[in-house]
């Protein structure tokens, strides 16, 4: 994992808010972690990031699931990144909203308040 400074010279040379940068690399993180989670499929602007590869920064990460996803699973593999971004970053808060509609949908939303 990257330090925040070098995150922030990184912001600096894209000419973007350090923020945009720092939510990105927990992106990844947070796709690397839940790659194991077989049942997830990410969509929308995180899996154009995360996994075309394009430039556009994304708030949050959103996820297609089936209804009977193990969300003991899942939460264990958000602490799993919480604790190894709050180790090399300070305080960090990974939460997950499920949307139980038509589509079962998980929203992932980070925030890292270094300590």
């Amino acid at each position: 994992m990257e330090t925040l400074d070098a995150l922030a010279e990184r912001a600096r040379e894209l000419r973007v808010p350090p923020s945009m940068v720092i939510r990105a690399a927990l992106g990844e993180e947070v796709v690397r972690a839940l790659a194991n989670v077989d049942e997830l499929v990410l969509q929308g602007g995180g899996a154009m990031r995360h996994v075309y590869g394009s430039q556009r920064f994304s708030a949050d990460l959103d996820y297609v699931q089936p209804a009977s996803l193990d969300q003991a699973k899942l939460a264990a593999e958000l602490a799993v990144v919480s604790r190894r971004v709050e180790t090399a970053w300070g305080a960090c808060a990974v939460g997950a909203t499920v949307d139980k509609g038509r589509l079962h949908r998980t929203k992932l939303r980070a925030a890292v308040r270094p300590g």
